[in-house]
């Protein structure tokens, strides 16, 4: 209800009824900021009704749910990562303790802005605007959280991806191979992999990592690999749609990712992943979701226009080296 009379006097400036519902319900109709467009039509979202965005962006986007999320209070923000760690060593009364040198390297994120577009007919805007202003919040969610999910687990670096490598793109770049577990000769499907093919998954990735660790796959590798191989049911978990059961396989939860890979042949790729996805990589989220209308642009359809934008960022810095693994790693086709 909050978001449809948001949008309701968004959409249709002047509109008493909406505004006046806003105003008693303590929305503010507040008039969005542009650094080099113009802002007439622009709104941005009220804290009630983001909250409901932030709410399903956290429960359908696996990378923002998952890994390490930094507020950026500026478009770049940069942070220190500890390279290498210190070793303890025992010392002798009265012996000089040897000095160690600790190395420092910087993760950097820098904000891209993300963007949906969609439009309606008037009539149907003045008709049914509380309801499409629900549905339309709703999906905007998804649809960024969706891009979100995409950049990090799949982005190559293009533009597409807004520039983001992603993780199963970096574990087979040839500069992260210790995080690469090669599947048994030709197991290269899900109905292929054996419970040896995730044991060694599971070995290889670090002591340290294995406290958070989680399994991320698709729909299809679960019911085809995990749900075959014996996997337990151990919960349930909220969604907006309702609760739904978790699973669990070797004590390990695993989390549905729908941008990991599902049936075919799947050699050469990862498959699967395993880890802290936390430790693995950042999130940069510079703002929320921004809403603005129009009926300028599509003035000659009598149509409403409809954008929601938000910013942010996403680097997959730890995934180990090729001689040491990272705490996320991944199974790969073979």
């Amino acid at each position: 209800m909050r978001a449809g009379m948001f949008f309701r006097a968004a959409m249709h400036k002047g509109d008493d009824v909406a505004e006046a519902w806003c105003a008693k319900n303590g929305i503010i109709m507040q008039k969005a900021q542009g650094e080099s467009t113009g802002t007439v039509g622009g709104y941005l979202v009220p804290t009630e009704v983001e909250a409901g965005i932030i709410k399903i962006r956290a429960l359908v986007g696996t990378f923002r749910r998952n890994a390490d999320i930094k507020r950026m209070g500026s478009d770049t923000r940069s942070f220190p990562r500890l390279d290498t760690n210190l070793t303890a060593a025992f010392v002798g009364e009265n012996a000089q303790i040897a000095e160690q040198d600790r190395a420092w390297s910087s993760v950097t994120l820098t904000a891209k802005k993300a963007a949906a577009l969609s439009r309606m007919s008037s009539e149907l805007g003045e008709d049914e605007t509380v309801d499409l202003g629900n549905d339309f919040a709703q999906d905007a969610a998804y649809a960024i959280s969706k891009l979100e999910d995409d950049c990090g687990w799949l982005g190559d670096g293009t533009s597409a991806y807004g520039g983001i490598s992603g993780v199963t793109s970096k574990l087979i770049d040839g500069a992260h191979d210790a995080g690469k577990v090669v599947a048994a000769t030709n197991n290269d499907t899900f109905d292929e992999i054996t419970a040896t093919d995730l044991g060694t998954v599971v070995a290889a990735c670090p002591e340290y990592a294995l406290a958070n660790a989680k399994w991320y796959a698709s729909s299809y590798a679960i019911g085809r690999t995990f749900v075959r191989l014996g996997a337990t049911v151990v919960g349930l978990e909220m969604t907006p749609t309702g609760p739904k059961p978790i699973l669990q396989y070797g004590s390990y939860l695993i989390e549905p990712v729908p941008s990991l890979p599902g049936s075919g042949d799947q050699s050469g790729k990862v498959m699967l992943a395993f880890g802290d996805l936390s430790m693995a990589a950042t999130l940069g989220d510079r703002r929320g979701v921004t809403v603005k209308t129009t009926e300028q642009r599509y003035l000659e359809y009598d149509q409403i226009g409809c954008r929601a934008t938000a910013r942010f960022d996403i680097n997959v810095h730890d995934l180990g080296s090729n001689s040491v693994a990272g705490p996320l790693v991944g199974l790969i086709g073979n």
